[in-house]
């Protein structure tokens, strides 16, 4: 560690490092034959399962489920794109007008119509594309669910129409256990306060014992951490947006969801509607906050129509 004191004696800055620089890789394990599928197939229903693991597709309605040895569902839906706009559009961000009732900016894209499901079985893999269309953009999600509970997930999507992006990527439902996050990312810093939401290491629990809070914050003084506050959505430690991540995991006391990735990309999660979200976005800026936003603008990336939205989500299941 070392200490930035100025002439009054006053902690200015810190840093943090190393002697010996941290190894970040992953390797892909090779299907033998302890990780090879089983499938089962029903009129409805195409099942594949490997060594604790099962990834069932519905052939009708294009639904996906992952379930763990014991039936337990650790993914219960398919992934969908958000194409978030600045929260500056619509109401914004101020704190005035007739109703102070802010509805959570958490929407997905829009009016989801399901176009076309391809399979293919293989002894080590299960791959399904789904090609759909939003009101925003149109296009195909691609999973390859391998036997030794690994999940790739690739998207493309070209937009329909012109938006200035706050963030994007796709979004994954897990059931409402899920209530612990803990991440590794990269940082601007290599030293954060230990409180801080935007530390490079931590864990946050998606509720805490502070009580729920309206738009404007806590009506009394909190007795606990600024992070420690929630919302509906969960603690401000929870739902808020990791930057460039490493490896991120969304725990249950039955199983863990981790994200594992190159520092490119960044993940939310929070709570909606008895589930809980995981946006795993392959672009995400400062937002549109008032007092930082000429700042903040300088970062922005507007999308026209036809541009292209793509990426890859490797996605561990633990149990």
């Amino acid at each position: 560690m070392i200490d930035v004191y100025d002439p009054r004696d006053i902690l200015i800055d810190q840093y943090a490092f190393t002697a010996v620089p941290a190894i970040n890789r992953f390797t892909g394990s090779t299907p033998g034959k302890e990780f090879l599928l089983s499938y089962h197939s029903k009129e409805a229903t195409l099942s594949a399962s490997g060594r604790n693991t099962t990834m069932v597709l519905n052939k009708t309605t294009g639904t996906i489920s992952i379930t763990d040895a014991k039936n337990n569902t650790v993914i219960d839906a398919l992934p969908r794109l958000m194409v978030l706009p600045l929260n500056g559009q619509g109401r914004g961000v101020q704190m005035t007008g007739t109703s102070q009732v802010f509805e959570p900016f958490t929407a997905t894209a829009a009016n989801r119509v399901l176009q076309d499901i391809a399979y293919q079985t293989a002894a080590g893999t299960f791959t399904v594309t789904v090609r759909d269309e939003y009101d925003e953009a149109k296009g195909f999600t691609t999973l390859t669910f391998t036997g030794d509970g690994n999940v790739q997930v690739t998207y493309r999507y070209t937009l329909k129409q012109p938006i200035n992006p706050r963030q994007w990527g796709l979004v994954f439902s897990l059931p409402d256990g899920f209530n612990k996050l803990s991440w590794k990312r990269d940082g601007l810093w290599n030293y954060y306060p230990q409180d801080q939401i935007g530390r490079l290491t931590g864990s946050a629990p998606a509720f805490s014992n502070a009580p729920v809070s309206g738009a404007a914050g806590p009506a009394d003084q909190p007795s606990g951490d600024w992070s420690q506050d929630r919302n509906e959505l969960g603690t401000n430690d929870f739902r808020s947006t990791k930057m460039n991540i490493l490896e991120a995991v969304l725990e249950a006391s039955t199983a863990k969801v981790k994200v594992v990735s190159e520092g490119t990309q960044h993940i939310r999660s929070w709570k909606e509607k008895n589930r809980t979200k995981m946006l795993v976005a392959d672009y995400s800026n400062l937002g549109s906050e008032g007092f930082f936003r000429s700042h903040a603008s300088l970062l922005d990336q507007p999308l026209k129509k036809d541009d292209i939205m793509e990426g890859s989500v490797h996605l561990q299941i633990i149990l």
